[in-house]
Formats: C-alpha cells, sequence, structure tokens
C-alpha cells in the first residue's frame, strides 16, 4: 500500500471516528451512529469506472490509468467495445449498467450521455438523482432545462462594466442558451 493510500485511510477513518463522537453527544443512539457512516468510497480505494457500449448494449468495468500508477498527470485512455470495437462511453463509477434487455433503461442513459450527463461523483454524497423511465427522464430534463433558463435570465440581469467580464458573460449566456436548446429538441425527440 503506498503512503498516500494509508494516509487517506488514517486521515478518513479520523474523521469517522470524530464524526461519530459528535454524533454520539448530540444524543442520538449508537445504532444511529453507525448507521451514518461518512466517509469517501473512493478516496480509501480505487474504484473501477463503468463504461457503456451502446451498439451492444454491454457495460464493463474498466479501472483508470490514474489508479493504476502513481503519476497523477497521467491521461485515462479510451476503450473499445470487446465485442463489437467501438468506442465504450466512461458513464462513472456510480452508474448502474442496464442489463441488455431493458431497452428503455438504454434508451435514457443513451439520452443523458449524449447531453453529457454522467454518475461521476467524489464518493462523499453519491451522483444526486438519476432517472430510470423515459417519464421520469422527462421531468428531469423539464426541470434542467428550467434551471438552464433560470441561470440565463439572472445573468442577463447583472450589470457588469469590466470587458473582460462583459465577455465571460457573454460567453456563459451561449452556453446556457445553447444547453437549454439542446434539451428541449432531447424532449420534443421522446
Amino acid at each position: 500500500m503506498s503512503v498516500t493510500k494509508w494516509n487517506e485511510e488514517v486521515i478518513c477513518s479520523s474523521i469517522n471516528r470524530l464524526l461519530r463522537f459528535l454524533l454520539y453527544n448530540s444524543g442520538e443512539t449508537r445504532n444511529d451512529i453507525k448507521k451514518k457512516e461518512i466517509m469517501c468510497r473512493y478516496s480509501a480505494y480505487s474504484y473501477k469506472s463503468h463504461y457503456a457500449c451502446f451498439n451492444c448494449k454491454k457495460g464493463f468495468k474498466r479501472r483508470l490509468l490514474i489508479d493504476i500508477t502513481e503519476n497523477k498527470k497521467a491521461k485515462s485512455k479510451e476503450f473499445n467495445c470487446p465485442q463489437c470495437g467501438q468506442l465504450m462511453v466512461n458513464v462513472g463509477k456510480d452508474c448502474e449498467v442496464p442489463k441488455k434487455f431493458q431497452k428503455q433503461k438504454w434508451k435514457v442513459l443513451k439520452v443523458l450521455s449524449d447531453l453529457g450527463i454522467s454518475y461521476h461523483s467524489c464518493g462523499c454524497s453519491g451522483p444526486g438523482y438519476i432517472p430510470k423511465e423515459l417519464d421520469e427522464l422527462k421531468v428531469y430534463l423539464e426541470k434542467n432545462k428550467s434551471q438552464y433558463e433560470q441561470c440565463y435570465q439572472s445573468l442577463l440581469k447583472e450589470e457588469i462594466y469590466n470587458q473582460v467580464e462583459i465577455k465571460k458573460r457573454n460567453e456563459s449566456l451561449t452556453h446556457l442558451s445553447k444547453k437549454a436548446k439542446e434539451i428541449e429538441g432531447v424532449i420534443k425527440s421522446l
């Protein structure tokens, strides 16, 4: 075990002990405290990322190059599907790749992947809400679209006088508008 991995484990266990102590002094029972094991699950061990092939409807786990080598600047390499040879998509460590016969779930995963939404997280709190069915996906995308639009409107109202900041804001407005239109197009196609 490398020194950095050992340090991460020691730090995580120390944080857990401290949090348990704080929870215990808050009046909660011992069982409640054990249930609240708070730890970044990816800090102590290297987990494999999930890769999906949308052509074959298969998923595989692969280690990232950064997890294997000590070189933290190592670039991750892309993987091809062992069956069809197409480029696979890294959908994250928190993704549950559907079974081959679950066509609706594959469609949901493909739509999210095409929009650039994946299941990467640091491991502390997880990836957040993940829609599994098409009707859930529509609601999820509508919510995302409205968030882009609200962000667009709030940026539009800001008064900026610096030329550099105006340029950054205009780039952000273009990006937000593009993403909202992209999501709207996907919603219409579902």
